[in-house]
């Protein structure tokens, strides 16, 4: 099974959000929503997450898809289903 998620490293960014059932770029919208209605600025939501603002601005731009861990700090921080921040589109909530 490890040997199985360490292949995960050599796929693309779209091709990991296949996986996990989700768009790239509802995910990016959705991070970028979600902050901007919690009223916070990128370094506040990195700091949050114990990340880079430029990792935050990579995110929302779509250039970059989240690791699982980020996913899920996200989901328990906006207090939203890991379903609700990959898959649908925020501003349809």
């Amino acid at each position: 099974m490890f040997e199985m998620l360490s292949d995960f490293s050599n796929l693309s960014s779209s091709e990991i959000a296949n996986i996990i059932g989700g768009n790239g770029n509802k995910l990016a919208v959705n991070i970028k929503m979600l902050r901007i209605h919690k009223g916070m600025t990128q370094e506040e939501l990195a700091d949050e997450l114990h990340i880079s603002r430029v990792s935050v601005t990579l995110y929302e731009e779509g250039k970059r898809i989240p690791s699982l861990d980020i996913i899920m700090a996200l989901s328990i921080f906006f207090d939203r289903t890991i379903d609700d921040i990959v898959k649908i589109e925020c501003y349809s909530w």
